[in-house]
């Protein structure tokens, strides 16, 4: 699926660089600007937003894997998930938890251990959210963007604003922008993410670009 969309997007980018193709392009169909993960979701299926030209569906599907992660359970969910890093988080915890009881007082050890894992569960439970929320949000601009409204574009484009320090753009600059991008495949083909990522670009979270990274590529080409 990458390989495809880099292809469409070097075939491609002689007409989307005209700002007008881009917007009515981006604009022949309304996404909408409530339950806009299951509008998407609704619209891909459907083969009203066609996953060649845009990268939402990479974004959904990463978001259906966090979504994944933060449902499988505090301990038991983490357990049973076999030989991944958070099972052994999960067990570190349990073990912990059961050797450092007031019966096995004596072991400190399991006391350490399970303050460590229950740590890092912790840990691994923020990450997941964090990285959910994120993604979720990427969803948002780039369907409010194809949209051309939205609050989360028009909270995406005052971001991009600060950090141009004092110059102003506008919310239709930054949509066909991000519309052009979009199209090209270049918010999930690894090519705008930053050069630590592009080491590994192994999973699909190594190909998709964040917040930092999209506005980044705007600041470049404004």
């Amino acid at each position: 699926m990458f390989l495809k969309k880099v292809m469409i997007g070097i075939l491609a980018l002689g007409i989307l660089g005209n700002p007008a193709f881009s917007k009515e392009q981006g604009r022949n169909f309304t996404i909408g600007s409530k339950k806009i993960v299951k509008s998407v979701k609704n619209l891909l299926k459907e083969g009203t937003l066609d996953s060649r030209e845009t990268c939402l569906d990479e974004y959904m599907n990463r978001h259906r894997q966090l979504a994944k992660m933060l449902g499988l359970g505090p301990l038991g969910g983490l357990v049973s998930t076999g030989g991944t890093a958070a099972a052994g988080i999960g067990a570190g915890a349990v073990s912990g938890v059961l050797i450092g009881s007031p019966i096995l007082l004596a072991g400190v050890g399991g006391v350490v251990g399970g303050a460590v894992g229950v740590a890092g569960l912790v840990g691994y439970q923020i990450y997941s959210l964090t990285a959910f929320l994120q993604n979720r949000y990427l969803i948002k601009v780039i369907s409010n963007a194809r949209d051309g409204e939205g609050k989360s574009l028009k909270r995406f484009t005052k971001s991009v604003s600060r950090k141009l320090k004092g110059h102003r753009i506008s919310q239709e600059s930054v949509a066909e922008l991000i519309i052009e991008a979009d199209k090209s495949g270049a918010l999930c083909n690894g090519s705008l993410v930053r050069k630590s990522k592009k080491r590994k670009l192994t999973k699909l979270r190594h190909h998709l670009v964040n917040k930092r990274e999209l506005i980044k590529h705007l600041k470049l080409i404004l």
